[in-house]
């Protein structure tokens, strides 16, 4: 999982999670073996006294009576696949004779995965790892391999160190089985892997021991080794984050004295068995498109290709332009808010950048090249001309010479092919192009990869909502179809027309569209019958597609997980799901309880919330008593993992049963809670489990606010109110007013602001209304209006609830059933529609893109389930509870009226 307090991962480490099936993300664990082969060898070779099992991406092979320390020196082997199954014949005997416990890849097809670039840096190269039982066995074991595998060779293993200068046996530190233990965010702990110093394995992309670990063969240092590449280039920074392909780096050449940049290739990266050729033999492609379009003055010029250890360089001009896949062009706010001479000069901003980017392609045309992988990052522009450069060619197709290296491609831009020999065309290229247009105004472009066919209903949406030119639905479509000297036309006689002030008339009077009651319930009803396809066509362990966080910790939580699929199929649908809960609830009981995290969103409390609400109150009873003993829940007080949340799923505990215990519970969590609080300026804020004050309802003091709100509803403590009101106060001090809109940053050491649920403004003002609702103070109410003028007619990228559009239609509704104001309403309503433009076909039903659009989710957070229960609400006009803010404290109300009853009577 990612670093971040959100564990959201980075673009690079998703095909983990979509390799085994390319429109969910799913565990390694469910990919199906193409072929046995490797397998077959492995049975073949070792007797019956060994068990061989699979994890995952591998079969582990174990004598039976091998037991293993939990760390020392592993030996990786890396292979290309075309020389495995004959190197198996030859390594595998050597550990059957010396019986140590191994690991490989299940077959090819992974292997070559694993050996590509889309692979992370640590993992990359590792066909097979051995567990030798001591330090002697190590090294007599790691020399025996040595002697089978001298014809044999794979990728470099980073993390590694080379055994005697092989070229498939490598060698490294560390632990020999995961660790079981989690931590409070459900991610496992890193293991120890030197018990005085606390040190733990640390997967690191380049080869390092433990403090006190010596190397057994170690290396003597090489004074005599340049500080420069190739005797010439002095690296001064990173330019992208590093792949296991290599690096592309920024460098002062000593010898001119100019800037340059240099791409990195390592050998037998990307080769496979459908692709001969590796990474390098890309690079040297690239440099030769790269040459044969130095005359086009649309690409960076070679200024020379070398070789340095077994890695190649290119060295490139450096063009000081700006990337536009990091440009973001922040037009919302233009679009929104400005109506006049900004909103007319981005227009045509637009047109001029478009007709650069087609001069250009058409240039590479003229050539007989195809670009092949024409997206966002690949291009650069003059932030003031609007000059293009064309970068990253190794995907092109030279015609004329018949010259290529592998089919590239990005999601949304181009299509996938596992056949990499596929050659790219021209009209691709064009479409490639007329994605653009879409992302020239937003970035969504990889939900095309999911349904290709809403690209041009995307665009005419932002079109008429914006009261843009209605002619860049026109031009995008004739770029589908490769009809570019029309398109230019449109373009040249559209700019004439925005330079004339009588063409301004008409433009920017944007058009609300919305979902109207019989649109609303018919998506319903057909994301209904995407769920029900899952029950009959599982994905994965989960029987849900859900998101890559449920995978990477445990599949039951309600927000990314099974159970707020439970509680949506049991509220809002007719589907019947009983087997899947009480499978769910009898898998989970088996756990140790104490080794699952604590959370409202993201453990155990939040499941036995939703498993009372579904009719299973004696065992939720029982686990939430669990979750009072759970030793990880004074680690965290957010409302996501935290004290605030398992807090919260007290006091709905304690209004459910009036079980005294829970209500102490409750107290219990905000002493948790306020020892762990700062104090700033009379306001109390959190610092979360990464050091960082975050902003928002779910990691933010707003949700901390709200728990103390609530506590203070049940126990009428003026402190908790007290308390409740100063956390609040240090969010609201910390909201920002920027071109005269109320904003919040994700945590207030970054640049970015963020309207959503999960961080930011939405966040915020949903607990803001909860404490007007409680309180009648005006100024919270105000607040919350505010933040709604800085969020109505916005598009985000994401249409679910967490971090997308779904959350912030609920704000929406929750200020409507406030204020009882229509706009609201409206909005909501306006909110619905862009959210269905995101609904991709499964089966009968629909289901929809979670995080990074990479893949179909049915989860809380990310996909169906969050905008299920949006639309739910909307369509009952704003009414209802939401889930986990609103708990049901009726409870304690009834208790009360019942014992003044009984006073009276004894009056």
């Amino acid at each position: 999982m990612g670093d971040a307090i959100d564990k959201r991962i980075s673009v690079s480490d998703l095909p983990h999670f979509l390799f085994s099936q390319s429109k969910f993300f799913t565990k390694v664990q469910s990919y199906d073996v193409k072929d046995k082969s490797y397998l077959n060898i492995a049975e073949g070779i070792l007797g019956d006294n060994w068990e061989i099992k699979r994890r995952e991406a591998w079969y582990v092979a174990k004598p039976h009576s091998v037991e293993l320390p939990r760390h020392g020196f592993k030996i990786h082997i890396s292979l290309i696949s075309s020389l495995t199954p004959e190197a198996l014949k030859n390594i595998l005997p050597v550990l059957a004779e010396f019986g140590v416990a191994f690991k490989f890849l299940v077959d090819a097809h992974i292997q070559d995965f694993f050996n590509s670039q889309a692979c992370n840096k640590v993992s990359s190269g590792k066909f097979l790892t051995a567990y030798p039982a001591s330090q002697a066995e190590f090294e007599a074991v790691i020399e025996a391999l040595l002697t089978v595998t001298e014809a044999y060779y794979g990728p470099y293993i980073l993390s590694d160190r080379a055994y005697k200068e092989s070229r498939c046996v490598f060698y490294r530190y560390g632990t020999f089985a995961g660790n079981k233990e989690c931590d409070v965010t459900g991610a496992s702990k890193p293991v120890v892997i030197n018990e005085l110093t606390g040190e733990t394995d640390l997967r690191l992309p380049y080869f390092q021991l433990p403090e006190c670990i010596t190397d057994p063969f170690p290396c003597p240092d090489d004074d005599s080794e340049s500080e420069l590449l190739n005797h010439r280039y002095e690296v001064v920074d990173a330019l992208a984050s590093h792949s296991s392909k290599g690096g592309v780096y920024l460098a002062r050449d000593k010898k001119s004295g100019l800037t340059v940049v240099i791409k990195e290739a390592r050998p037998y990266i990307n080769r496979s068995l459908l692709n001969e050729h590796d990474a390098i033999s890309g690079l040297i492609h690239e440099a030769h498109i790269l040459r044969r379009l130095e005359h086009t003055g649309v690409t960076p010029k070679v200024v020379e290709v070398f070789k340095e250890w077994q890695h190649q360089f290119l060295v490139l001009e450096h063009i000081p332009f700006e990337t536009l896949n990091y440009r973001d062009w922040e037009n919302h706010n233009i679009l929104i808010n400005d109506q006049g001479e900004q909103a007319l000069q981005l227009c045509q901003r637009y047109f001029l950048l478009l007709a650069n980017i087609i001069k250009a392609v058409e240039l590479v045309h003229q050539t007989g090249v195809i670009i092949g992988d024409i997206a966002p990052q690949n291009i650069l522009i003059h932030p003031e001309t609007l000059e293009v450069k064309l970068i990253d060619l190794e995907g092109a197709y030279d015609q004329l010479n018949e010259q290529f290296y592998a089919r590239i491609t990005s999601r949304g831009f181009s299509e996938y092919d596992k056949n990499k020999r596929r050659k790219p065309t021209v009209d691709e290229d064009w479409q490639a192009v007329s994605a653009l247009c879409v992302h020239l105004l937003h970035p969504v472009c990889p939900l095309f990869a999911l349904n290709p066919a809403i690209k041009n209903t995307y665009l005419s949406t932002l079109v008429k909502s914006h009261g843009l030119p209605e002619c860049m639905s026109e031009v995008a479509m004739l770029l589908q179809a490769a009809q570019v000297d029309k398109v230019k036309q449109v373009i040249a006689t559209t700019l004439r027309q925005l330079t004339a002030s009588a063409a301004q008339t008409g433009l920017f009077e944007r058009k609300r569209l919305n979902l109207d009651e019989g649109e609303c319930t018919q998506l319903l009803k057909k994301m209904a019958d995407g769920l029900a396809h899952f029950i009959d066509n599982p994905v994965g362990e989960s029987t849900f597609p859900v998101d890559y966080r449920a995978l990477s910790t445990h599949p039951y939580s309600v927000s990314y997980g099974q159970f707020g699929i439970f509680y949506y199929l049991r509220k809002y649908t007719n589907i019947v799901a009983e087997p899947l809960v009480q499978k769910a609830i009898d898998e989970l009981m088996a756990l140790n309880m104490a080794n699952m995290p604590p959370g409202l969103y993201s453990g155990l409390s939040g499941i036995a919330w939703v498993m009372y609400e579904c009719g299973y109150q004696s065992d939720a009873t029982c686990l939430m008593k669990l979750v009072l003993k759970n030793d990880l829940r004074h680690d965290a007080c957010d409302l996501f993992y935290g004290a605030a949340g398992w807090g919260l799923a007290c006091l709905q505990f304690y209004s459910k049963t009036q079980q005294p215990e829970f209500l102490q519970g409750a107290k219990e969590a905000a002493e948790i809670i306020t020892n762990q609080l700062n104090e700033h300026q009379g306001t109390l804020y959190y610092k979360n489990l990464d050091g960082q004050p975050y902003s928002g309802l779910l990691h933010g003091n707003a949700g901390i606010a709200l728990f103390f709100l609530r506590l203070y509803q049940v126990t009428h403590n003026q402190e908790d109110l007290r308390l409740a009101t100063r956390c609040l106060q240090f969010e609201i001090d910390r909201g920002e007013r920027i071109n005269n809109e109320l904003v919040w940053r994700k945590n207030y050491n970054e640049k970015t602001t963020y309207p959503y649920l999960q961080f930011g403004s939405v966040g915020v003002g949903c607990v803001l209304l909860r404490f007007y609702s409680v309180t009648r103070e005006a100024k919270y109410l105000a607040l919350a209006q505010e933040i709604a003028q800085a969020t109505q007619g916005k598009f985000c990228i994401y249409p679910g609830a967490f971090v997308g559009m779904s959350g912030i239609g609920t704000f929406f509704l929750d200020l409507y059933r406030v204020t009882k104001d229509a706009q609201y309403l409206r909005e909501a309503n306006s909110i619905a529609y862009r959210v269905s433009l995101y609904q991709c076909a499964v089966g009968e039903g629909v289901a929809f893109p979670g995080d990074k659009l990479a893949g179909l989710t049915t989860d809380y957070a990310t996909g169906t389930v969050g905008v299920g229960f949006f639309l739910s609400r909307l369509l009952n006009d704003g009414q209802g509870r939401e889930l986990f803010l609103d708990p049901d404290l009726s409870g304690l109300e009834t208790c009360e009226q019942a014992a003044k009853v009984q006073l009276d009577s004894m009056e």
